[in-house]
């Protein structure tokens, strides 16, 4: 800036001369040019505006605001954002993408977090107290790719909803189902389908029904399968009927196996059963040396009660109904 030229003054305007002329000297160290000033400290005692696009820090240096920063277009962060205080959740909007590197602890105690949208995590999301989702669900919006892994009591899907799992579902500990439990396909329990034994300490059966083996035509002979328990049997020729060689699941030890055989003669009848031990087993007839005859008339019913245990080779049988 200009200054006062020296000139003959009187001593009164030549004080105020030199007095504005080291204001002048101030104001050129503060107005670099006409479009930018430079300070090393500016205070505001009331409201410090800036009208245009405004950067504060520079490389490597740190804008501090000890009261409230507003931004009411868009403020960009480079490097670190350190907020101190109380801060209202509310405060920050991210309303695009929000991407946080490193370690990250996002809620206070007490505090929530809400997502509108989806919330997607590609590392590992660790939750050390409680998990909460309200509001509409979709399954697919939670994928774990590997296992997951639930340590303490764990409630999964709410009234009247469905968890569905398409492929296997392991459990190692104590699996606890409050009503009921529906298996649709096929369902393997212990080591296979014959070979299946169920433990139920003690529990009662109430209202069930067992499989029937559908109704087959003897001819001259025929063997009962291992993991039949009834058998149903028209008489088509006098007929060679062997029973099982097992008498139960081997696992299953000490066990005892009951089978049920009925005969119906066909519409001819005049056809003999007799009962045969497969090798090494023996038949024992109830108060009776010999096995009690079959009823040879034509369509009438004979019925027998097998018993064997696991570790006697012989099947204990009696004649429990014949047609008049």
């Amino acid at each position: 800036m200009a200054k006062i030229a020296n000139v003959a003054l009187t001593n009164t305007f030549d004080f105020w001369r030199g007095q504005t002329n080291i204001v002048f000297d101030r104001l050129s160290q503060f107005a670099i040019n006409n479009n930018r000033l430079y300070s090393n400290t500016i205070v505001a005692n009331n409201v410090l505006k800036s009208l245009g696009n405004t950067v504060l820090g520079a490389s490597g240096k740190r804008a501090v605001v000890n009261g409230l920063l507003s931004a009411n277009g868009r403020m960009t962060i480079s490097t670190n954002l350190d907020v101190t205080g109380n801060t209202a959740a509310n405060k920050a909007t991210v309303t695009s993408a929000l991407t946080v590197s490193g370690n990250t602890t996002l809620g206070a105690a007490g505090k929530t977090i809400t997502s509108t949208g989806a919330a997607s995590h590609t590392g590992t999301a660790t939750i050390s107290t409680n998990l909460t989702v309200s509001g509409n669900t979709s399954a697919n919006k939670s994928t774990v790719t590997s296992s997951l892994t639930v340590s303490g009591n764990t409630t999964l899907g709410a009234a009247g909803k469905t968890i569905t799992s398409t492929g296997a579902a392991s459990h190692t500990g104590t699996a606890t189902i409050s009503t009921n439990l529906t298996v649709s396909g096929n369902t393997s329990l212990s080591a296979g389908a014959s070979n299946t034994f169920i433990n139920f300490n003690g529990a009662r059966l109430t209202n069930y029904s067992e499989y029937a083996n559908s109704s087959v035509n003897t001819g001259s002979s025929i063997s009962v399968s291992d993991n039949t328990n009834f058998a149903r049997y028209t008489v088509t020729a006098s007929t060679t009927v062997t029973l099982p060689t097992n008498s139960t699941n081997p696992g299953a030890s000490p066990a005892v196996k009951t089978l049920v055989l009925f005969f119906k003669q066909n519409g001819t009848g005049g056809y003999t059963v007799t009962l045969a031990a497969a090798t090494g087993g023996t038949i024992i007839y109830n108060n009776s040396a010999s096995q009690p005859a079959v009823n040879t008339t034509a369509n009438k019913r004979t019925i027998y009660h097998c018993m064997k245990f696991d570790n006697d080779n012989a099947w204990y049988v009696s004649q429990s109904f014949i047609d008049a």
